[in-house]
């Protein structure tokens, strides 16, 4: 994936195993990425798994939690 290193200022980004830390890469791109770092895990990992970790989210902020549940048709009140 080509995604800035800006996003992952904390970790060493050449390290990054992009399918063992998807759940990182996932989290950390919704909150804090664009539009096309979206569509570029959308395409890596596929939608369905992008909305299966979202789901396991504990926090996310009230901008990225209004877009995603418009985007997974879900309620913001549910677990999203």
């Amino acid at each position: 994936m080509d995604l800035p290193k800006k996003l992952f200022w904390d970790v060493k980004f050449d390290s990054i195993d992009w399918d063992q830390n998807a759940p990182f890469v996932i989290r950390r791109v919704s909150q804090r990425g664009t539009l096309n770092d979206w569509n570029q895990i959308v395409a890596h990992y596929g939608l369905e798994k992008v909305k299966e970790e979202l789901l396991k989210t504990r926090f996310l902020d009230n901008r990225s939690l209004s877009l995603f549940s418009l985007l997974f048709k879900k309620n913001s009140d549910d677990t999203l």
